[in-house]
């Protein structure tokens, strides 16, 4: 199950990825931690209601992309001081170089 977040409109999800908002990337993490060893080729990670399109965004992210997509949140995760969970996200670094 992926991380639902609420927005009012595609402007204010705009703003929050723009502004590198740490529950998006905390949702991103989450899922790529919860699939490091799938076969799959796309995990979902993210399910975004825009309440005036009434309409839904998925985010997903490709197996090929786990170790850059990990890397680019972990700046943000050290950003918010969320130490533990970059702790994780460097052993599955790590893991990934296996």
């Amino acid at each position: 199950m992926s991380y639902t977040l609420n927005v009012k409109s595609i402007e204010e999800f705009q703003t929050l990825l723009k502004n590198r908002d740490v529950r998006i990337s905390q949702a991103i993490v989450k899922g790529v931690l919860k699939h490091l060893k799938t076969k799959k080729k796309h995990i979902h990670v993210l399910e975004v209601n825009v309440n005036n399109f009434e309409d839904i965004i998925d985010i997903t992210v490709d197996r090929e992309d786990f170790d850059n997509v990990l890397k680019a949140n972990l700046i943000i995760l050290e950003e918010n001081e969320l130490y533990e969970e970059c702790i994780k996200v460097k052993e599955a670094i790590e893991f990934l170089k296996l």
